[in-house]
């Protein structure tokens, strides 16, 4: 049987049991496009993610980072390396927020914006907000040259962020602070929020916390385009189950077929010891040091790694249909989605 005769075959039992038929459907139209991840494969990185700092200051319910073990802080010789290396390889954009950690607290962060500033690259941030409101930090990004600030939030109240974000509500109003003070720099920086929540929509934008805080600092068009809602978060490969979430939060179901590369083989992780890794985004149990890491940026030239024979194999993976011959992150992960 065919690779088209097997996903049209798993097609037809989602059409009968109406179970993931918009996934399948998905994995369809990716496959008639194999063409086109065959050709990523000649492009430098889509982005390039550094997960600079690996500790955080939250423990939400739908990250793993507190069940893992920590590498600590990158180095900036070694960062200033990757970013010069970047730079020859063509990538165009770069992320501080690899896997999982809370970006503001790398002493050295504002110096790396600046770095990877001066060489031209998009900089962009996602942080949950706690620190966003001391010592002048929102100040900072944009002085450094930030491009680009997604805040993570549970909700607009603090019964749900001590719930979701399993922190003291104290940094609620700290959270609600600083996105108020970021988004006061809307012309200078692109904001977004992303919002996990577990209550009605009605509710989360009826709170005193939105109203009063937030409402007025924007518009229709922020809400609509800028502001984005789940009450669904992805299982980090297994490491995230039912039982870790509260009344009214739900896991995504992982896709019965990944029969292309999923899009995130296609940007780069660079981790705090010079791990070079395919996925930025999640891990399972394995932790970082998994499968998909593909080399080190101290020992080879990121070059030779995204072009080497590692790299392509790890991609190619992803041709069989059941998912066995898949790395452990990514044969149960939610998180997958074709290029």
């Amino acid at each position: 049987m065919t690779l088209f005769e097997k996903l049209m075959d798993k097609i037809s039992g989602s059409l009968s049991n109406k179970i993931n038929l918009g996934k399948e459907i998905h994995s369809l139209k990716a496959l008639l496009k194999n063409g086109y991840w065959k050709r990523l494969e000649k492009l430098p990185p889509r982005k390039a993610f550094f997960n600079v700092i690996d500790v955080c200051n939250a423990n939400c319910v739908f990250c793993p980072a507190q069940k893992l073990p920590s590498e600590g802080i990158m180095e900036l010789p070694l960062y200033r390396k990757s970013i010069k290396e970047l730079d020859e390889i063509g990538t165009k954009s770069i992320n501080f927020s690899a896997l999982y950690g809370e970006p503001l607290l790398d002493p050295h962060l504002f110096q790396r914006i600046e770095m990877a500033s001066s060489h031209g690259f998009k900089t962009i941030l996602t942080t949950n907000g706690i620190r966003l409101s001391e010592n002048e930090n929102v100040e900072k990004l944009i002085e450094k040259g930030i491009d680009k600030v997604n805040v993570s939030m549970p909700g607009f109240g603090e019964k749900s962020y001590a719930e979701i974000f399993r922190v003291d509500k104290k940094n609620y109003g700290k959270a609600i602070s600083g996105i108020a003070k970021l988004l006061r720099y809307r012309g200078k920086v692109d904001c977004h929020l992303s919002i996990r929540y577990n209550s009605k929509i009605p509710e989360l934008f009826q709170s005193p916390g939105f109203k009063h805080n937030i409402l007025p600092l924007v518009n229709k068009n922020f809400i609509k385009e800028n502001i984005h809602l789940s009450k669904k978060v992805d299982n980090w490969g297994g490491l995230i189950s039912e039982e870790d979430l509260p009344e009214g939060m739900f896991l995504l179901k992982p896709p019965s077929l990944k029969p292309v590369p999923c899009k995130w083989t296609f940007s780069v992780a660079i981790l705090p010891g010079g791990t070079v890794r395919l996925c930025p985004c999640r891990v399972a149990e394995q932790g970082k040091q998994d499968e998909l890491t593909v080399g080190n940026i101290r020992e080879t030239r990121l070059r030779e790694i995204w072009y080497g024979k590692k790299t392509k194999e790890l991609r190619r993976m992803f041709s069989t249909f059941d998912g066995r011959e898949l790395p452990e992150a990514c044969r149960d992960c939610s998180f997958y989605s074709p290029p």
